[in-house]
């Protein structure tokens, strides 16, 4: 797997810790971890719930203000 530099760029930049970052852009562009549900969100990044939908969170922030 390859991990989608830009992707992990701009999760990093939305304040998404580097290891979680890494993970959710480990062969996905960001219309991919777009999409994700909290619930796939911590699958991958082997974390909780809480932490998960945190995530899920700061990315529907960043998709409502490119909107």
């Amino acid at each position: 797997m390859v991990v989608k530099s830009a992707t992990k760029k701009k999760l990093m930049d939305l304040g998404i810790a580097e290891n979680y970052a890494h993970t959710l852009a480990d062969d996905k562009k960001w219309d991919d971890v777009k999409i994700l549900a909290a619930v796939e969100i911590a699958q991958l990044c082997e974390t909780d719930s809480d932490t998960a939908e945190t995530i899920k969170a700061t990315i529907e922030a960043a998709i409502k203000k490119d909107e």
